[in-house]
């Protein structure tokens, strides 16, 4: 056995004889790793890697040595695995902190306000060789060149001050703590995860910064990078598309869409990018016609069966069939992921399901039956737990049950003051008026 061990040819073939070699099944090894067992067989028969944080789970299932975890790392034959040797690093400085090096900040700034060097020079009165000094951390700006940045990058004066007191780390940059692309990728994980817990301030800044230091291992083609690029522009767009900021997230799902159209492999993660181009279409351009998003994503279904995961996409199409008024349509779509939902073990699914359906019966005036659908719902993701409690509202203003809906809503804003969701801020000022 360790003769076939050391002749495998591919990641696989390895995780495959290390499998048998425990005597384990695919089903065992799955759920001991928390990921699909489809997924762990598909990887055996090469049809696809697995990113490094499954890898990662896999291997510790499989209790493989800190020695031996070298040449699945060397077999995955990424530059962002064959670096990661899975010592247990602590996190880096800035991710443990939610903070951003100086230099990145400028930086983020200026891409925000989509600005070249050029650009920012003449709106800034400082030379493009200064200003680059400043994004690489060789030189501070005064305070006078300071209030200049801010002022040619639209930084309201409260927000320099938190940026001051809470985002800068002096010294610091993504440079110097990410200096391999699998340090990019966990940052990035990370990052994805904190933000949908709300625990990130500015964190449309620390996409910026982490996509211009992706930028620069993406010259050539490097397809290991436009990949990691295109997720974090996919997870950039998602941030925005919860915070109601269509317009700035449309130049995001432009750019991850024609990467991945381009030059990579099918991966999960570009299901996300037809909803957010539906709901950029739907909701973007100040008409909402709800038939269009159902539409945009009927024909991504045979992709989504691809994955053996077609949840989302029959969520998304139930939420607008619901909004235009399909119901049979909805309750079909969401009937049908619910049964998958239900085979994949998948109690997150199961909740945003339930969501959905809440929304679909509050279409059809059935308040009630959407008030049941929401009973067990509540969510640790704050955009999730805000669309709950604005349901809720909902369905008590259309009971004419306005204790409730007052209670609701105080809620409400009491939540919305602490997190950055301006369309529902406006919403629940819609529903609060019939108070």
């Amino acid at each position: 056995m360790d003769a076939e061990r050391g002749a495998a040819k591919t990641l696989g073939t390895w995780l495959r004889n290390r499998r048998i070699a425990r005597g384990a099944t695919i089903a065992a090894i799955a759920e001991r790793a928390q990921v699909h067992e489809r997924s762990v067989g598909r990887w055996e028969r090469d049809e696809c890697l697995p990113r490094v944080p499954e890898l990662k789970s896999l291997l510790k299932a499989l209790e493989i040595s800190q020695a031996d975890q070298q040449q699945a790392w060397t077999l995955l034959k990424v530059p962002r695995a064959v670096i990661e040797q899975s010592r247990g690093r602590e996190p880096s400085v800035l991710a443990a902190t939610w903070r951003l090096g100086e230099g990145d900040l400028w930086k983020a700034l200026r891409h925000r306000q989509g600005y070249s060097l050029a650009q920012a020079a003449v709106r800034t009165g400082y030379s493009r060789g200064i200003i680059s000094r400043w994004e690489h951390t060789l030189r501070a700006p005064s305070p006078e060149a300071r209030a200049a940045l801010y002022q040619a990058f639209g930084v309201a004066s409260e927000a320099q001050q938190v940026l001051e007191s809470s985002i800068i780390l002096p010294g610091a940059s993504l440079q110097d703590v990410l200096p391999t692309l699998a340090a990019c990728e966990e940052h990035l994980d990370a990052l994805m995860a904190a933000t949908t817990r709300g625990m990130v301030l500015f964190a449309d800044l620390h996409f910026l910064a982490l996509e211009a230091h992706l930028k620069r291992w993406t010259t050539g083609g490097h397809t290991a990078a436009l990949r990691l690029l295109a997720l974090a522009w996919t997870a950039h767009a998602d941030y925005l598309h919860w915070r109601g900021r269509l317009r700035e997230m449309r130049p995001y799902i432009r750019q991850a869409s024609l990467v991945v159209k381009r030059c990579l492999s099918p991966e999960p993660f570009w299901l996300t990018l037809p909803y957010l181009f539906a709901f950029s279409q739907v909701h973007g351009y100040g008409k909402e016609d709800y038939a269009q998003g159902v539409t945009i994503l009927k024909p991504w279904m045979p992709f989504a069966e691809r994955f053996v995961d077609t949840i989302g996409i029959k969520k998304g199409i139930a939420d607008y069939a619901a909004m235009s008024a399909q119901f049979s349509l909805a309750h079909q779509m969401l009937d049908e992921a619910h049964q998958e939902a239900l085979q994949r073990e998948n109690d997150w699914a199961l909740r945003a399901i339930e969501v959905v359906r809440a929304r679909t019966y509050l279409e059809e005036r059935q308040p009630q039956a959407a008030l049941a659908c929401l009973e067990n719902t509540v969510d640790n993701v704050m955009h999730q737990r805000a669309h709950e409690a604005f349901l809720r509202a909902q369905a008590f203003e259309q009971l004419g049950a306005m204790h409730q809906l007052d209670a609701t809503i105080r809620d409400l804003f009491s939540f919305l003051d602490r997190q950055e969701f301006p369309h529902l801020w406006a919403y629940t000022e819609w529903l609060a008026r019939g108070l």
